[in-house]
């Protein structure tokens, strides 16, 4: 799953394993062992911190995404006893429309993204087409 949005691994992660009948603890603790990722590493220090019974405000306020925060507060309340099954298939539809909507974003920008290059190498290859006619009728005319 190269390239695929942390988050939405995760959350997919976690969903499977609870339909196979493995509680949120042991399928977190699974995830954290299997990935050593950059939001591995902010998951499992979140992890720690809900174990010692320490504020995690630092790590929820240090989320730029929205969907991160509600799955912090998702899988919080998971540890507390409460039902997350639900949420947890809610955020992940969000999750799956978000990034449907930023691969679209990135697709209607990548023909303007494209053409500045090709115009770099186009544009000295038309002006060298129109300029050697009149640089070779210079040329010719001081031979004269």
């Amino acid at each position: 799953m190269v390239g695929v949005n942390p988050l939405f691994k995760l959350v997919c992660e976690l969903r499977m394993q609870m339909e196979s009948g493995i509680s949120l603890r042991p399928a977190l603790e699974v995830y954290l062992q299997k990935n050593e990722d950059e939001f591995s590493g902010l998951v499992r220090q979140w992890y720690i911190g809900l174990q010692h019974q320490e504020g995690n405000t630092k790590i929820l306020n240090g989320c730029t995404s929205p969907y991160r925060k509600v799955f912090f507060q998702i899988v919080e309340s998971g540890f507390k006893g409460q039902m997350i099954y639900e949420p947890l298939c809610q955020l992940e539809e969000e999750v799956i429309y978000a990034c449907e909507q930023e691969l679209e974003l990135a697709l209607q920008r990548l023909p303007f993204k494209l053409m500045l290059p090709m115009l770099a190498l186009l544009f000295p290859a038309y002006l060298i087409l129109l300029i050697g006619p009149i640089i070779k009728q210079l040329l010719e005319g001081f031979n004269l």
